[in-house]
């Protein structure tokens, strides 16, 4: 059994980066994405994968209580059809596609994402970002593939909300929504298609989970203490620290 092998020290160690799953719920977002790889350490690709993606659907459950009433309407409906487009691709050339490859892809496409970000919030770029059906069609897809293959789609999400100009708990609203999604979409793949959730994995989860809901309390005190702009300044800073983590 998987969760046989742990010791209490490798408890702990889940056990923190979990409480990281419940402050990006909360809205500090980018700062799980380095639970991904901590994962990863312990269990095989797609196991760790699938335990991982359970924690985040606890947060997102979490989160949608608090910030249902906070939710853009208008930009989750341009994001979603393409998302799914971007789940199916991701689904299929999830098992021939490697992990190298796809970090280093996917680093390279955030990063450029972030510089312009800084910018804009710098007043150094002479334009804004379009609100084109393109644009939502471009980041819904990146957003639904990077999400099914590695659950690496939140700073390519952090970018694209925060081009739009949106209030902090608007932000953070809608992006809760676009994941619970996204995730209770991608539940099936991975225990039908993928057969990575089973009995020991759940288990884990369980286990975990209450850590879920004490980083969501953790974070929502942090987050109703930081103004709108260095709110803005914060989730561009975890953003780019986590694109880091993908080149790694």
């Amino acid at each position: 059994m998987l969760f046989e092998i742990l010791t209490p020290l490798d408890w702990g160690i889940l056990a923190f980066f979990t409480l990281l799953i419940g402050i990006d719920k909360a809205g500090l977002r980018g700062t799980n994405i380095v639970t991904i790889p901590a994962f990863a350490a312990y269990f095989s690709g797609k196991v760790s994968v699938s335990i991982v993606l359970v924690l985040f659907l606890a947060g997102d459950f979490c989160a949608i209580v608090i910030y249902r009433n906070k939710i853009s309407w208008k930009h989750l409906i341009r994001l979603l059809p393409p998302a799914l487009a971007g789940i199916i691709a991701g689904m299929l050339v999830g098992n021939a596609l490697s992990d190298s490859l796809f970090r280093f892809v996917m680093g390279v496409l955030v990063l450029i994402c972030l510089i312009l970000m800084i910018l804009k919030e710098l007043g150094k770029l002479g334009f804004e970002v379009p609100d084109h059906w393109a644009l939502h069609g471009l980041f819904g897809s990146m957003g639904g593939f990077s999400s099914m293959v590695g659950n690496a789609a939140g700073p390519i999400m952090s970018f694209y909300l925060l081009s739009m100009n949106l209030s902090k708990e608007i932000f953070i609203g809608t992006g809760t929504l676009f994941f619970l999604v996204i995730n209770l979409i991608k539940l099936p793949v991975h225990v039908f298609v993928w057969n990575s959730v089973f009995m020991d994995s759940l288990i884990i989860d369980l286990i975990l989970c209450p850590f879920v809901l004490i980083g969501v309390f953790i974070g929502l005190k942090i987050v109703k203490r930081i103004p709108e702009r260095p709110f803005r300044f914060l989730i561009i800073g975890a953003a780019f620290l986590a694109t880091l983590k993908l080149f790694m």
